[in-house]
């Protein structure tokens, strides 16, 4: 089950993650880094040693897209995170 939250004003995806060490943490970060550069889109991520925010919004107050969508899925699909 995804745990994305949608959001209004402005418009955005949010994902909380947590790790059981950072090592998981980093492994994930790898991972989403090469979907972010096929998709030549980079969600805004704040993390610390075991958790891992990420807001995936559209620029300049668009809408969210099939894209934004479809990169929330792919970071849920990489799985390696406690919730």
């Amino acid at each position: 089950m995804s745990e994305w939250k949608e959001r209004d004003r402005p418009q955005r995806l949010e994902r909380r993650y947590t790790f059981v060490d950072y090592e998981a943490l980093r492994h994930f970060l790898d991972r989403a880094s090469l979907i972010s550069e096929a998709l030549g889109y980079y969600p805004d991520m704040a993390f610390g040693r075991d958790y891992l925010n990420i807001t995936i919004a559209p620029e300049d107050g668009q809408v969210l897209s099939e894209m934004h969508r479809q990169l929330s899925a792919d970071l849920e699909a990489l799985g390696g995170y406690e919730s």
